[in-house]
């Protein structure tokens, strides 16, 4: 998983630079790669994009089936125990010659990249939890609808890339379509709403800031070594967290330390997410990496889509037709998107 050539080959067609004063570049030479079209990948890329659907769309069935088959209602437990995975996977990784562990260089540069990157990351799993907690998931899924465009704004935020208006056109159907698939669901509570706000914006972030990482010149980690780096830090602002949301994990410990021992089959389905996580992560990355922060959050969109139509395969619930719909106007959104970055 090193460097490949991927990211200098991309074009940005989707973002265009600004032009400094007298021709010369701006101050901040930060670059996004993004795909040169949508759709028009190298196999490798390709491969990384359908590793990233197969594991999202699995993790979301293993947790379902953790939370309401076995009624272990600890999600940022579970969470944290994919980044302790991801910590000992990545670890081995690299040990192993899978990738060569790019060092940091110094604990102001860890200070200033890779912490707010864990930050961002915990406090948005924090922000989902407490929306989750005052909101329907379908009401949830309906402002998560919206990550597409709020990363098309952190991206205009946080690097030197002006971005064609059409990106934001094409946002509209991409976001309205899977808002309008939960719409029949919906129930308002405005503390829920603005947590669950908080969370897209900083999951938009969090994609554009590893985009950097990932893709800048000065920085140019690969997904293991990021991964490797981020871990450490996210799993103690986990363990926090897990104590603040969900105190019966210290409190109760005994009862709860007695189920994990004596329900193997549990354990097994908990284990077997942290190990998707791991690798669901390096797709993440990876996907990030050789197209572009929105181009994952537009397939984070199709995702959601795919899920619909995977949950009612293997849980055989039913799907309101304007669900469909609203499924029908995402993949529409999603080939405008394409065209787009195809011109």
């Amino acid at each position: 998983m090193n460097d490949t050539n991927n990211s200098n080959n991309n074009t940005t067609r989707l973002i265009r630079p600004r032009v400094g004063v007298n021709n010369q570049p701006p101050r901040s030479s930060t670059t996004v790669a993004t795909s040169p079209s949508f759709f028009n990948f190298d196999l490798v890329t390709l491969l990384a994009v359908f590793g990233w659907f197969f594991f999202n769309i699995s993790i979301a069935n293993v947790n379902k089936w953790i939370f309401s088959h076995h009624a272990f209602h600890y999600p940022v437990f579970v969470t944290t125990m994919h980044m302790v995975c991801s910590l000992f996977f990545s670890t081995i990784s690299i040990r192993l010659g899978f990738s060569s562990l790019k060092p940091i260089g110094s604990w102001d540069k860890w200070r200033r990249k890779i912490l707010p990157l864990a930050a961002v990351f915990c406090a948005s799993v924090a922000a989902g939890n407490i929306a989750l907690r005052y909101l329907f998931v379908s009401y949830a899924q309906m402002v998560t609808a919206t990550t597409p465009l709020f990363t098309v704004i952190a991206l205009r935020l946080l690097t030197t890339k002006s971005i064609r208006w059409e990106v934001y056109l094409a946002m509209i159907p991409i976001a309205g379509g899977v808002a309008l698939s939960s719409w029949q669901e919906a129930d308002l509570n405005w503390l829920g709403f603005f947590a669950a706000i908080f969370a897209t914006a900083l999951r938009a972030v969090k994609s554009v800031w590893q985009g950097i990482l990932l893709s800048d010149d000065d920085d140019k980690f690969d997904a293991l070594s990021l991964l490797y780096h981020m871990s450490p830090p996210s799993i103690v602002m986990l363990i926090a967290m897990t104590l603040f949301f969900e105190p019966a994990i210290l409190l109760d410990w005994q009862t709860i330390s007695s189920t994990l021992l004596s329900n193997f089959e549990l354990v097994t389905w908990i284990f077997l997410s942290a190990v998707i996580a791991f690798f669901l992560n390096i797709m993440n990355f990876l996907v990030t990496k050789f197209t572009s922060a929105i181009t994952l959050q537009v397939l984070g969109n199709v995702k959601v889509v795919l899920s619909i139509i995977v949950s009612v395969l293997i849980f055989q619930n039913s799907v309101p037709a304007l669900s469909w719909v609203g499924c029908i106007i995402t993949l529409l959104g999603v080939n405008w998107y394409s065209v787009i970055s195809k011109s």
